[in-house]
């Protein structure tokens, strides 16, 4: 059997189980909501259950895996339903992890504390992901922005049981694998910031094995990073008070990390020193002389507000140091990359053997198209125009003999500062050339590249 026949039935085997899945999910709510009407929650419901109703379940009388994949389909989808909980007992045994398992989100350490005093604690062992926007404690002694206050030592142990109390809260999870932190944008004052770097700095004691770590905001101090031996992927900010030896020198400490994110920096604001920092007074977190402090990483997404941070020497560095291990690279810019940068970002795709490709660049160079690699599966790119979406389908035909690998082309229209498609606002006036992309594409389909207009 050739590799063509066998290409063509892994395909047809994954459209299969991704189909499978689909129809269980859809049958799952189905079922969960059919459920919900005819029985009611253990937990004082109005009316009991029929006796023998587990008996005469057709969901209870599936194997426990296919019960557990339509528990999948109905918690873990785009449309969860709790609710399904209140079926019956036996089904809130079975099911009660699943919720945990989306992730939880904590609008401040106040409203995580909250939520731990009600939920069963048996089930904080199934959150692996957590989103923490960290909040100021409220306090009649609150510090003012210019002055001094009174009470100084009570404040203090105010900030000091804030922090013991949220270390103790996040011990609460012993299998948390994700954690995404967001600091304060404006830290009132001294007390506030220790509190926050004191808590990044306990992490690698509470949560050793934690994979991923999301920080927002400028960070002060990274130094607890290099203590995290498991981490895999990293998401920093663009500027901070380190420099770049700094976090090369960290970073490069961390064995098995092998995807970084950089996203635009926010600006910090230290009121008790009555001044406000501006991003561009910080310098850049990432650089050349990081990536060639790394072990070979497999993803690197770069999101910046300008074009200083994804510069030639960096994409030089990429290519030299990890041209051969990199898998996806996602590129995105509000400024159209100079000629030399384009230049070097060819180089790089030539070099490389990436999978999978995402370019949010303002009218990007069409010689892109002839230095993708043959390895490409997904491509995914931003438009402005119908013009310009069709010089990416018909450049991509052109070049598709090339790109034997290529399965899947994603074009996204560019949103403005409103959040309004500025693609959808030019389709009225171009019908012809619309219907011409849909034909295009259709061409893409046909040689089964799954493509689409977004």
């Amino acid at each position: 059997m050739n590799s063509g026949i066998l290409q063509s039935l892994h395909l047809r085997l994954y459209a299969l189980i991704k189909d499978t899945r689909q129809t269980v999910q859809c049958l799952a709510h189905r079922l969960m909501a059919l459920l919900a009407t005819c029985w009611d929650s253990p937990c004082g419901a109005s009316h009991q259950k029929p006796a023998g109703a587990h008996s005469s379940s057709r969901l209870l009388a599936l194997p426990l895996e296919l019960r557990q994949a339509i528990y999948d389909g109905v918690f873990l989808g785009e449309k969860s339903n709790v609710q399904v909980l209140r079926v019956c007992s036996k089904i809130y045994l079975e099911a009660a992890a699943f919720p945990f398992m989306r992730g939880v989100s904590f609008e401040s350490q106040h409203a995580l504390f909250s939520w731990l005093r009600s939920v069963d604690r048996t089930c904080l062992r199934y959150v692996r992901t957590m989103h923490l926007q960290l909040a100021d404690i409220y306090s009649p002694l609150m510090p003012s922005c210019d002055g001094t206050p009174s009470g100084t030592e009570r404040l203090w142990d105010q900030y000091e049981k804030e922090y013991k109390q949220l270390t103790e809260a996040l011990r609460e999870f012993p299998d948390l694998r994700a954690l995404h932190i967001r600091e304060p944008i404006s830290k009132n004052n001294r007390l506030l910031n220790e509190l926050c770097q004191r808590t990044l700095n306990d992490l690698p004691l509470i949560h050793p094995k934690l994979r991923h770590v999301t920080l927002f905001g400028s960070q002060d101090d990274l130094a607890w990073l290099a203590e995290m031996s498991h981490l895999q992927s990293i998401s920093l900010p663009s500027r901070s008070g380190h420099a770049p030896a700094e976090l090369g020198e960290i970073l490069g400490r961390l064995p098995n990390l092998v995807e970084v994110t950089i996203t635009p920096a926010m600006p910090p604001k230290h009121s008790y020193t009555s001044k406000t920092v501006q991003c561009h007074d910080l310098p850049y977190l990432f650089s050349a002389s990081v990536l060639t402090c790394l072990y070979p990483l497999k993803s690197v997404s770069i999101y910046e507000t300008d074009t200083a941070i994804c510069n030639p020497d960096l994409l030089n560095a990429l290519c030299d140091t990890h041209a051969g291990s990199l898998q996806t690279l996602r590129l995105a810019s509000h400024s159209r990359p100079v000629e030399e940068r384009a230049e070097t970002l060819h180089r790089f795709l030539r070099a490389s053997s990436i999978s999978e490709l995402s370019i949010q660049w303002p009218n990007i160079d069409d010689d892109i198209f002839w230095s993708l690699p043959e390895t490409l599966q997904t491509l995914r790119m931003s438009v402005t125009s119908v013009s310009e979406a069709d010089e990416i389908v018909f450049g991509l035909l052109e070049n598709l003999p090339a790109l034997v690998r290529l399965k899947e082309v994603i074009l996204v229209a560019e949103t403005d500062a409103h959040g309004s498609q500025v693609y959808d606002e030019r389709i009225d006036e171009t019908n012809d050339r619309t219907r011409s992309i849909e034909l295009a594409l259709d061409l893409l389909r046909e040689v089964g590249v799954k493509a689409s207009l977004i």
